[in-house]
């Protein structure tokens, strides 16, 4: 999980996401809303983003789906 202030996210989600990608993470979530960086973000391995409205129950339960928790 990346968690930041949206404007050092501008700064280091990026490269942070490409070393914890690099170093066997096999799931990235950054806390926060992405905006317009939502793909640049994803390119980057970034593979879920929390923020507040979002659906996170949908999203929770998706990520216990794919570690084998939820069948």
């Amino acid at each position: 999980m990346i968690c930041s202030s949206d404007k050092k996210y501008e700064n280091v989600a990026e490269e942070t996401a490409r070393e914890l990608k690099a170093s066997g993470a096999r799931t990235v979530i950054l806390a926060g809303n992405p905006g317009a960086k939502e793909a640049t973000y994803q390119a980057a391995g970034i593979d879920r983003f929390i923020f507040v409205r979002c659906d996170v129950l949908r999203i929770l339960q998706e990520l216990l789906w794919e570690e084998g928790v939820l069948s």
